[in-house]
């Protein structure tokens, strides 16, 4: 998990079951998956199994602090677009 406080709505990213909950909560994969061989599922799935999880785990950080970025840069440009709306569609 990653701690996340760009604002008060938004407090944590990440995966938030243990690797023993996620196997549980999991389901079966179709086997026309893995008859496929081009398929991006399995694609993926490989590409997973081959770099590891702390490969997967850095990437998925990655991106969430990417987002949180993108929430703070692109704040000015939402407020100024919500304050050109009329204020039946703005809500406010």
């Amino acid at each position: 998990m990653v701690e996340a406080t760009p604002n008060e709505e938004v407090k944590w990213f990440g995966v938030y079951r243990t690797p023993k909950q996620a196997v549980l909560h999991s389901t079966p994969i179709d086997s026309h998956l893995l008859a496929d061989s081009g398929s991006s599922q399995k694609q993926s799935m490989k590409s997973c199994a081959k770099k590891g999880a702390q490969h997967i785990a850095d990437k998925r950080v990655e991106q969430c602090r990417r987002i949180i970025k993108l929430t703070s840069d692109l704040k000015k440009e939402e407020e100024q677009l919500h304050s050109n709306l009329h204020p039946d569609i703005a809500g406010s």
